[in-house]
């Protein structure tokens, strides 16, 4: 016998209930409180992404592009290493709580 996730059982006993579209069965899925609790227990991104400095600085992308690539050779990282929320603190000089990574 095959035994199925919990995930897979929610999603076949209320995503594809007999005549009731996706969004209508979602309203009686079963939440499950590790995905569906509060906002508190998800982890924000520690990584920075071009679009990131561009929201944060108000800038083009291709400045953004630039920043990071800049910051990849001063810190000497390599193609694959990301670059974090602090090390972009640190080289514009603004404090950390101020970047907001969505």
């Amino acid at each position: 016998m095959r035994i199925y996730t919990y995930f897979a059982l929610n999603y076949l006993f209320f995503h594809l209930l007999p005549g009731r579209s996706r969004t209508q069965s979602a309203r009686y899925a079963i939440r499950h409180p590790l995905c569906c609790g509060t906002n508190s227990n998800i982890m924000e991104r520690v990584c920075v992404y071009p679009q990131d400095v561009v929201n944060c600085t108000g800038k083009s992308l291709r400045y953004a592009q630039n920043v990071l690539q800049d910051l990849k050779t001063i810190l000497k990282k390599e193609k694959h290493q990301l670059i974090t929320k602090q090390e972009l603190a640190a080289y514009l000089d603004i404090d950390e709580n101020l970047i907001k990574l969505r």
